[in-house]
This record gives structure tokens, C-alpha cells and sequence, in this order.
């Protein structure tokens, strides 16, 4: 079962192994994957491992090639294009789910901002990495829209690692926390022009910033 009580399926779970070890660092961009590797490694026999490698290639992760599964990651580029689209649709997202929020998604956000600042204050802002991902799931969960939800979600998932690396900047995090909690004040206020325009603005600083920690982390894998 997932997190929402769904069964999930062999073929699933290697799949969602192996792709968070790619966002994640544990395979690196121009490593091969071994079938029988990961089969011995994850205790599964060949066929769940060769369909989640199949997934992960139509997701653009890996290559196949003559010599097996070329791990391709998340680029720059890639980066750069994310967030140009999630700068066009976050916004959007956030306009919905502001003209229909209930009283209990308002008090999960305001929630998850609370401790967002909690950790901030002491100093502890890489803690706040997940309750950042957290905050964003919140709204696209409850836009009312399946589509947006699951682009922005599927976006959002992709740059994972590069947004724990600038949750180690100190400067950053805390305007983050602070454009979050703009974000908030307005959806409260139920100004869904507002909020648009915030949650736009805070996706456009963001890539700044992941752009700069995507680059350094690359300069100290060099």
C-alpha cells in the first residue's frame, strides 16, 4: 500500500526504488543499471526490474543502450524548463485551489507553515525540505483539478534532490518560508489574484536558486 492506502504492484515498487535513486544521488548520470544487480539488490526476480526500467526510460531518467540502462537523470536544461512550467501553472493551480479551499485545507496549510517556521527559527532549515513539498502537495491535491494536480505533482518530484540541496542554504530557505507564507496570508484573505501572482513570483525565485545548487552540487561531483 502507498501512503493513500493504494495497493501498488511489484513492478511499482521497483520502479519507485530505483526511480528515487536516481533523483536522489544513489545512481549517478552515466551509470549503467544491471538487471541482475538491482534484481539481487531489491530481492526481485528480473521481470518487475525490466518494466520499471521500461518506465523510467519513457520518463526520460534513463537510456537503453547497447550496453544496458544509461542513467540520464535530471539536467540543467531540465531544470530550467520545470520551472518555466511550473512558473506558467503553479500559479494557476494556487488561483483554484484559493476559490474553493475549505476550512480544513486551510488549516493543513497553515499548519505545515507553522512548522516550516518552527525549524527556520531554529535553525534547522533542512528539515524543512519535505514539509516545502508538503505545503505545494496540499494545493495541487486540492485545486479541484486531476490534471493539474498530477503535472505539478510529477514536476515537483523530478527536482527533488536539487531542492533538498538549496534547503541548505539558510538565505534561501527563509525567503522560501517567508513567500510561503505570503502564499498563505492571501489564499486566508481568499484573494485568488494575489495568491496567482505569489505563487508565481515564488517559483520563479526558486529556480534561481535551484539552478545554483544544481551547478555546485555538479562542480563537487566533478
Amino acid at each position: 500500500m502507498n501512503n493513500n492506502g493504494i495497493k501498488i504492484s511489484l513492478s511499482d515498487k521497483v520502479f519507485e526504488s530505483l526511480e528515487g535513486g536516481i533523483l536522489d544521488g544513489a545512481y549517478k548520470p552515466g551509470e549503467y543499471l544491471s538487471e541482475n544487480r538491482i534484481s539481487e539488490e531489491l530481492g526481485v526476480s528480473r521481470t518487475p526490474v525490466r518494466e520499471a526500467l521500461r518506465r523510467l526510460e519513457q520518463d526520460g531518467l534513463i537510456e537503453q543502450t547497447p550496453r544496458g540502462a544509461l542513467v540520464i537523470g535530471v539536467t540543467e536544461d531540465d531544470i530550467n524548463i520545470i520551472y518555466e512550467i511550473r512558473a506558467r501553472i503553479e500559479g494557476y493551480a494556487t488561483r483554484l485551489f484559493t476559490e474553493r479551499v475549505t476550512d480544513e485545507k486551510l488549516a493543513a496549510l497553515e499548519e505545515n507553515l507553522g512548522l516550516q517556521e518552527f525549524y527556520l527559527e531554529r535553525g534547522r532549515a533542512d528539515s524543512s525540505g519535505d514539509l516545502d513539498s508538503s505545503f505545494h502537495d496540499i494545493i495541487y491535491e486540492s485545486c479541484g483539478s486531476r490534471i493539474l494536480d498530477d503535472i505539478l505533482s510529477s514536476l515537483h518530484n523530478k527536482v527533488r534532490r536539487c531542492r533538498r540541496a538549496f534547503y541548505a542554504d539558510f538565505d534561501r530557505a527563509s525567503a522560501a518560508v517567508a513567500e510561503h507564507r505570503a502564499i498563505f496570508e492571501a489564499v486566508r484573505l481568499r484573494d485568488a489574484d494575489a495568491a496567482e501572482r505569489i505563487a508565481s513570483s515564488h517559483v520563479k525565485s526558486a529556480r534561481e536558486s535551484i539552478i545554483g545548487s544544481f551547478i555546485k552540487n555538479r562542480e563537487d561531483n566533478a
